[in-house]
């Protein structure tokens, strides 16, 4: 049977539970140090330069030859704004 006082020591899950905060702190900062770092190498822009014109050539000559690696949508959607300035792009072909 419980005693009224038993309730009051504390449980080895709870003494157990303490290092918990430090482990989640340690493992925070990892992982910000990690994404720190790799902002100077694997940028998510790192090759988003090709993007905007392969959009542009999409819409003005209506092919898909320049960067033709992923679906064009994307990068119609990105260009359409563009299209508003009507830029002169020397497309090379």
């Amino acid at each position: 049977m419980d005693r009224p006082d038993d309730a009051l020591q504390p449980t080895r899950h709870a003494r157990s539970s303490r290092g918990v905060p430090v482990v989640l702190a340690l493992l925070l900062c990892v992982h910000a140090s990690l994404a720190l770092t790799s902002l100077r190498r694997n940028s998510v822009t790192i090759d988003e330069f090709s993007h905007l014109p392969a959009g542009l050539t999409y819409w003005q000559t209506r092919t898909f030859a320049l960067y033709h690696h992923n679906p064009p949508l994307v990068k119609m959607l990105a260009a359409a704004p563009v299209l508003w300035e009507h830029p002169v792009v020397d497309y090379g072909g």
